[in-house]
């Protein structure tokens, strides 16, 4: 033990001392003020501190905590006034005190042995790098000129390296499972980034992480993470100069050693502040960003090799979760018009039903169909009919509004979700949307067009009914307001404001839609 930890476990005793006397003052007034045995209040408070002391200080110092609570038991006991009972006054602050010192031993005997094991784990550790070493030494001994020669374009050890090198890349191999085991556990961004930074910070030993991801179409980069206040001094990368145009342009680590032996390339940076290493994220040729760390604790030989690899594979797992994402966003968007499609607005109809449940917030919902479409396809041609449908779900994204879900429910019907919003604030979107529709002109090579459409409109409220309807009642209001809105003429908008009975649609109700 060296004198600055004696001096620091002494100065944690001098603090639990301190922190036992205020204690115990504590717990007189309190027990007076409750009428608790004498010892009980202090057995209370001092419980918690005697065990984070014995689970984290040696076994000795826990166990003279544990003797100056017992102490403050007795201290408390002999302060305050036992209450009327035939169980004898220093009973109870004993026990007490005997329970303090018996937890200290116990959690104390189990720090050291948790201690122990990490000590023999470190040691195996140890040795397994050390018979690591003698093996690689092993095996220059047997390889001959011919294998010695093959094994200089090797990525591993080789003959002429220190043995710490021999260390390092048995540190590497056990890193290289680490890190692979980490990232590939993600298939979300969100999930995902965050997770190669701190793996990168902890492989790296490094004080800080970041990704900027590149955008070829303006070649670009942009940081994943919004830059917060303390990290104003960590390095940001360009496109078009210094470090990070070189490693964009070379799709090649860069570290600062890399740079002070290499003429041009110094002279090409000038007296930029390098980062401890820049390596690009590239999969295939495609270029996806930058991978930069800083304040590294120590910069081995191995540190370029490792800061490559992690980017490879952090690059990998990148472009996975860009595809998986592309397929999930393919999976809820209608391949014709690119809104929603109906499984995913039925998904967001069950989450808005529940969270105006939780926050008694109503919305609303509106139901269209275009008017005459069967004709108009017969007329003009099915291509024309999928120019209109492209055309009107582009008019209901502008009018609806970006924190509307609006969807394709099927054929030319449209759907659109209406968050915060009650019947009449429904009204007057789904009328706002009819006007829109219907004087929108659509061009489709030689033809102008032009469509309307019929609206039902229904809205979801939880204080007006507690219990609410079922998912399947509310598109059904709708509908039968939208049937309402077809048999009054077409072209205008109808409200459910109550309830309707459920009922089945004739052959006629149908036929009347087209």
């Amino acid at each position: 033990m060296t004198v600055s930890d004696s001096h620091y476990q002494d100065g944690s005793l001098l603090l639990f001392t301190g922190l036992a006397s205020v204690l115990v003052i504590a717990a007189v007034l309190l027990g007076t003020q409750l009428g608790w045995t004498p010892g009980a209040a202090t057995v209370c408070m001092l419980a918690t501190p005697v065990a984070v002391a014995a689970a984290n200080r040696p076994h000795r110092h826990a166990l003279i905590a544990a003797l100056i609570a017992s102490v403050g038991v007795c201290v408390e006991a002999a302060l305050s006034t036992a209450p009327d009972s035939g169980t004898p006054t220093w009973y109870l602050p004993l026990a007490g005190s005997v329970m303090l010192t018996g937890m200290a031993f116990f959690v104390g005997r189990a720090r050291d042995q948790a201690v122990q094991e990490i000590v023999r784990v470190r040691s195996m550790n140890a040795t397994y790098l050390e018979d690591l070493v003698e093996i690689e030494r092993g095996i220059r001994t047997l390889q001959g000129p011919e294998i010695a020669a093959v094994e200089q374009f090797k990525d591993g050890p080789q003959s002429g390296r220190r043995d710490d090198d021999v260390v390092n890349y048995a540190m590497l191999l056990l890193s290289l499972q680490d890190v692979g085991r980490r990232v590939s556990t993600h298939v979300r961004l969100d999930t995902l980034i965050p997770t190669i930074i701190t793996t990168t910070r902890a492989t790296l030993r490094c004080r800080a992480a970041s990704i900027y991801l590149y955008d070829e179409s303006d070649r670009s980069l942009r940081n994943v993470f919004e830059p917060r206040y303390r990290d104003r001094h960590l390095y940001v990368p360009k496109v078009d100069s210094g470090a990070g145009k070189w490693v964009l342009d070379n799709r090649r680590p860069l570290t600062p050693e890399e740079a002070a032996t290499d003429t041009e390339l110094a002279k090409q940076l000038g007296n930029e502040r390098l980062p401890d290493g820049i390596a690009p994220l590239s999969v295939g040729g495609t270029l996806l960003g930058l991978l930069i760390v800083e304040g590294c604790e120590r910069n081995t030989p191995m540190f370029r090799k490792l800061l490559h690899i992690i980017a490879s594979f952090a690059a990998l797992a990148l472009k996975n979760a860009q595809l998986f994402e592309r397929i999930e966003e393919s999976a809820r968007h209608d391949p014709l018009t690119g809104i929603l499609n109906r499984g995913a607005i039925e998904i967001a109809l069950v989450d808005l039903v529940e969270q105006s449940r939780r926050t008694a917030r109503p919305f609303g919902i509106i139901l269209a169909d275009i008017d005459h479409f069967k004709k108009f396809n017969d007329t003009y041609g099915h291509q024309a009919g999928d120019h209109v449908l492209i055309e009107v779900g582009r008019v209901w994204k502008e009018v609806a509004g970006p924190d509307c879900h609006v969807g394709r429910f099927g054929g030319e019907e449209f759907i659109a979700l209406i968050p915060d919003s009650d019947t009449d604030q429904t009204e007057q979107l789904a009328e706002d949307l009819r006007l829109t529709i219907g004087d929108h002109v659509i061009r489709h090579e030689t033809d102008i067009l032009q469509v309307t459409a019929s609206f039902g409109v229904t809205s979801f409220n939880p204080g007006n009914q507690p219990a609410g309807p079922a998912i399947r009642d509310l598109i059904g209001r709708s509908d039968r307001a939208l049937y309402r809105a077809k048999d009054r003429g077409r072209n205008c908008v109808e409200v459910a404001r109550e309830l309707d009975s459920s009922k089945n649609r004739t052959s006629n109700e149908q036929e009347g839609r087209k």
